[in-house]
């Protein structure tokens, strides 16, 4: 399915932003809205192969034909949300609208409501991934058990579902343990 970001009449915006200590909350409605606001960023940030890349909505389809229906929850760190606005200077109207409600510095999480009751399970994981970023202490102790002789093997089972899952090397702690949290 092709899109254009000209097709949509309105930009998709969040209906709700909430923001908690270490990091923002934005609330969509449904999760096409959520995923195609926030694809190119959160991609920018997590996929294998676009990572620090700019790249369009069609590259994306074209790994990942299902992007804008796969996923629940979104998650982005402030200096990423940086770095992609000096790296995108073709935002749609979606992507300014997003932008328009990040408060600077903190951790950028994004949910929808349509998951129902999986939003709670979706949020907690995005708050396990706001206290990896906020959190140098907890970051350090898992850094710390992760290359320990005994976690390796385990880690490295774990690490290479979530690569299959299409997180980039530079993400698979905070994903190992949003997912365990």
């Amino acid at each position: 399915m092709k899109t254009n970001p000209k097709d949509f009449a309105h930009p998709f915006a969040p209906i709700l932003k909430a923001v908690e200590a270490n990091m923002q909350v934005l609330i969509y409605l449904r999760q096409y809205e959520l995923m195609y606001a926030f694809a190119r960023l959160q991609e920018f940030y997590e996929n294998p192969v676009l990572a620090t890349k700019h790249f369009t909505r069609q590259e994306l389809q074209d790994i990942s034909p299902d992007y804008y229906v796969k996923w629940n929850g979104c998650n982005v760190p402030w200096d990423v949300v940086m770095n992609f606005r000096e790296t995108f200077a073709d935002l749609d109207q979606h992507e300014e609208a997003l932008l328009s409600f990040v408060t600077p510095g903190l951790y950028l999480v994004g949910i929808h409501f349509e998951s129902g009751s999986e939003a709670g399970e979706t949020l907690r994981h995005e708050r396990a991934h706001a206290a990896f970023h906020a959190d140098c202490g907890y970051r350090m102790r898992l850094e710390a058990e992760a290359v320990r002789p005994r976690n390796r093997k385990p880690l490295k089972a774990a690490y290479g579902a979530l690569e299959r899952m299409g997180y980039a090397k530079g993400v698979l702690l905070d994903e190992y343990q949003a997912y365990a949290v």
